[in-house]
């Protein structure tokens, strides 16, 4: 919450405004408690707010600020993830800032990325091999070349 004074003149009435926000975090859940702790914040994801877009910063947390009551939708933005690690929690999350300017902190949850395992069975399982001994060529009748290829009688 924030404090913004209004005012015109030196005869203008002043008001309190809340200036509401969201706020939360983005996190690696190593130790699969449900939960950040300490040393599984992630920093430099982007995340999107309508137009308007953020990082969670160096100390894993990100926020938007001066917003009105009414419901919002923020995005974790995929691309700006490192390499290994995926989304384990929803990509959006919606909620709601009351005129009290109450909301709650969004957690968006990690995951390392499972390795790709692929299981390639040894070439020998689909050649068969041809014993030498079948291997002989045969001559073609009227050529005096071996072709490997046997004429029907």
């Amino acid at each position: 919450m924030g404090l913004l004074l209004l005012g015109l003149s030196r005869h203008a009435r002043w008001r309190y405004v809340h200036l509401r926000e969201i706020h939360g975090l983005v996190y690696v859940d190593t130790n699969g408690n449900g939960r950040p702790d300490e040393g599984e914040g992630v920093g430099m994801i982007t995340l999107k707010l309508g137009d308007e877009l953020t990082s969670s910063m160096t100390d894993v947390r990100f926020g938007f600020y001066n917003l009105k009551p009414g419901v919002y939708t923020v995005k974790l933005i995929v691309p700006s993830l490192p390499k290994d690690l995926v989304v384990a929690s929803s990509q959006e999350v919606t909620v709601e800032i009351l005129p009290t300017g109450e909301t709650p902190e969004i957690l968006f949850r990690l995951q390392k990325k499972q390795e790709d395992i692929r299981f390639v069975e040894p070439a020998e399982n689909y050649i068969t091999p041809v014993p030498a001994a079948s291997a002989t060529p045969v001559k073609q009748a009227g050529s005096s070349q071996p072709t490997g290829v046997r004429n029907k009688p």
